[in-house]
């Protein structure tokens, strides 16, 4: 101790911050997190959904103007996949810039550790091969359930330049945004108001929602997508990584592709994607 610093040498004992009422994932410094409520989730899923619809629409008006698209039918272009998915990128570039400025400049958070990215390291081919397994039993559950001869999301495999840009879409874009939204932002927050169990289940029922359009809204593919989102989840839980789960959708995502590329020789018979 000296007179400049008379608590030199000395501890102040410095009592912990109090633990969040009730059961969430999170124990010790992780207490704090998520910051963002559920509130700011269904926000996000707002600016989403407008943002996806007007880009929609302004790529549909840009894809009249293209010679391309000149003799083209409205209804058409409206679901060609070569002016979707570019509509769709956009809107989530407006998705994750609204999610990135939520956390960055409202929160002051790092982006990566705010929605627990944890890239899994040497650990990432168990994962990727974790998601090519998933994709091979799901093949096989999806065999005792009904699944309709043709579905909304078989419109977008009309022809072989379609089938690689859903390919591109479904491997490189897709999991990646919807691992950011769905267990990066809503499940944490879901599990810190509901707890984990809740948390859960909750966020892989919505996940097979958001897909359900696309399935026709038919119950044998919207409970395969559950059990997938459920597994993704787990996934997230488990490894406490949004990384994780990506790689893991990832390898979902890349297996169902190969397998339809074996299966229509490589994108030119489509039409194998009609069911007996």
């Amino acid at each position: 101790m000296t007179p400049e610093n008379p608590f030199a040498g000395s501890e102040i004992p410095v009592s912990p911050e109090p633990a969040p009422p009730g059961n969430t994932e999170y124990t010790g410094v992780e207490e704090r997190f998520p910051v963002w409520t559920l509130g700011d989730v269904f926000k996000v899923a707002l600016i989403a959904f407008l943002a996806i619809i007007v880009c929609t629409i302004a790529g549909w008006m840009v894809a009249t103007l293209l010679p391309a698209f000149r003799n083209v039918s409205p209804t058409q272009i409206g679901t060609d996949p070569r002016v979707i998915v570019p509509s769709q990128i956009a809107g989530y570039l407006v998705l994750v810039g609204y999610i990135y400025r939520l956390i960055t400049t409202h929160y002051h958070m790092n982006f990566a550790e705010a929605i627990r990215w944890n890239w899994p390291e040497f650990r990432w081919p168990g994962y990727l091969f974790g998601g090519c397994a998933l994709a091979i039993a799901i093949q096989g559950l999806s065999r005792f359930v009904p699944i309709p001869k043709q579905m909304p999301i078989d419109q977008m495999f009309r022809s072989y330049a379609a089938a690689w840009v859903m390919l591109f879409f479904g491997v490189a874009v897709a999991p990646l945004v919807e691992e950011l939204f769905f267990r990066g932002l809503l499940f944490p927050a879901l599990t810190r108001k509901l707890g984990l169990v809740t948390g859960i289940l909750l966020t892989s029922f919505l996940f097979a929602v958001l897909h359900a359009s696309q399935l026709g809204k038919a119950w044998g593919p919207v409970l395969i997508l559950f059990v997938v989102g459920l597994t993704l989840t787990i996934v997230r839980a488990w490894s406490k990584s949004v990384a994780a789960s990506c790689v893991v959708h990832v390898g979902y995502n890349l297996t169902l592709f190969v397998l339809l590329y074996f299966s229509s020789n490589g994108f030119r018979n489509l039409d194998k994607l009609s069911r007996p």
